[in-house]
């Protein structure tokens, strides 16, 4: 199932000046001090699924000297009523697909998986949420274990939402795993329902020890949602991020939010709000990614807050340490266009939140965003840029600028401190059966 566009390597030095771009669309505000240019070597993209149905949102893994990826696949949803089901493939470390597969299928809609490594038990451990068949009244968080030669050992439901579980992502925690998912339940017909943020923390089977709620339903009375909620684990606790409107009525707009969970009892930290906002002005700040590595997180998010107004979003950051002290705000990227890693794919369900991975070998992050400053929102490349404890130290780079909206990337470490990076490619198809069909496949790359 894999098709090979490219097989170049491409050996590309950082040297464009600053995260702006020429001509008329340049940055709107100066960007962070720029320190000598980083080089990466880049392989040029390699297709990884070939359907002419969607195949999209996913997520990758790196372990026993694989990577496996997983996403959400509508190639039997060819009558609209049979919803989405969960694939996975299992590749190698030169890109090639050794082995694609079904997770989980049945009648119903199957939405959003992540999937991390567990080196304990030498497995990948897969969770995503799923409508009961074609029961729309009650979704759950459900989990996989497959092997590193892409056999599923076990998938089933958790058990753990009161009603509606959205959202859902997994880290490993100790003997267990940490897995972070709203939760939502509708008490009568006139209202919406109590949305929460719950992290359970579970052993190597998924039996669940603890939950906790890492945020109310309310605030002065008033409802709220957390939206795009995502988390990262250190040794002994987790930084869930979020993004939510305060008070609809006095239209505050949306922040992002953090709040530490300890993993040894569940202890809830203070909440931090991680966004800024000047003074009058209504903030805009969406989906939210968080990492962890080198004894501190790094949370990037969406903000649309920049001088050409809502049209503009850019790309911002801060450092926060385990002990909750947060550092200057930093702009990663600042351009005309959208710096957005939301953009939808045609595929329903959440869209991805953009893809941080940290490189041991340089104590640093690598920020990956999807960027309309090379054509369209709906025609948009990739961009990455190096984050070090200090801030950015090097200027955006284009790792790639196919035809077609490139969206959701999602980043993982591998080996020899090279990191995979995937997303969902939208167009329109040329060729086949599905010609003038409008979907979306996987594509991945290696930075190094």
């Amino acid at each position: 199932m894999k098709k090979v566009v490219a097989a170049v390597l491409l050996y590309t030095s950082l040297i464009l000046s600053g995260c702006g771009g020429s001509g008329s669309a340049v940055d709107s505000g100066a960007p962070p001090p720029i320190a000598p240019p980083y080089s990466v070597k880049v392989q040029q993209e390699t297709q990884l699924t070939n359907n002419k149905w969607n195949q999209g949102l996913q997520s990758a893994a790196f372990g026993g000297g694989v990577y496996m990826l997983v996403w959400m696949d509508d190639r039997d949803n060819t009558d609209g009523l049979s919803g989405e089901d969960i694939w996975g493939a299992i590749v190698d470390q030169s890109l090639q697909v050794i082995k694609e597969f079904p997770i989980f299928k049945r009648p119903g809609r199957d939405m959003n998986p992540k999937v991390i490594y567990d080196p304990i038990r030498s497995k990948f451990a897969v969770v995503w949420t799923s409508y009961n068949g074609l029961d729309l009244g009650h979704s759950d968080v459900m989990g996989a274990f497959v092997d590193t030669t892409g056999s599923v050992i076990s998938a089933g439901s958790l058990g753990i939402s009161q009603q509606y579980a959205e959202e859902a992502s997994i880290k490993v925690a100790g003997n267990g795993y940490a897995i972070l998912f709203r939760d939502t339940w509708v008490e009568n017909v006139q209202t919406i329902g109590s949305k929460v943020l719950k992290l359970a923390v579970t052993d190597e089977n998924f039996v669940v020890s603890r939950s906790t709620t890492v945020t109310g339903d309310t605030v002065d009375g008033v409802q709220v949602i957390p939206m795009s909620p995502t988390f990262d684990c250190g040794p002994d606790r987790c930084l869930v991020t979020y993004n939510m409107i305060k008070n609809i009525i006095r239209s505050d707009g949306s922040h992002i939010y953090g709040r530490f969970v300890s993993l040894s009892d569940g202890a809830l930290g203070p909440e931090l709000q991680l966004s800024e906002q000047p003074a009058g002005k209504a903030a805009s700040k969406t989906s939210p990614t968080v990492a962890y590595g080198g004894g501190r997180y790094l949370v990037t998010w969406d903000d649309s807050d920049s001088a050409q107004g809502l049209v503009s979003i850019d790309l911002t950051g801060r450092f926060v340490s385990p002990d909750g002290v947060m550092g200057s705000t930093m702009v990663v990227s600042d351009f005309r266009w959208d710096h957005n890693a939301d953009i939808k794919t045609g595929l329903n369900g959440a869209a991805g939140n953009g893809a941080i991975a940290y490189r041991p070998g340089d104590d640093a992050f690598v920020v990956i965003w999807s960027d309309s400053r090379t054509g369209t929102p709906l025609d948009s490349g990739l961009f990455m840029r190096k984050i070090n404890v200090s801030g950015a130290d090097s200027s955006c780079t284009l790792i790639n600028n196919m035809p077609g909206n490139q969206a959701v990337p999602a980043a993982v470490m591998g080996s020899n401190n090279q990191i995979f990076v995937s997303w969902s490619q939208s167009a329109v198809r040329s060729t086949g059966d599905a010609t003038g069909f409008y979907s979306a496949d996987i594509f991945g790359l290696l930075l190094q």
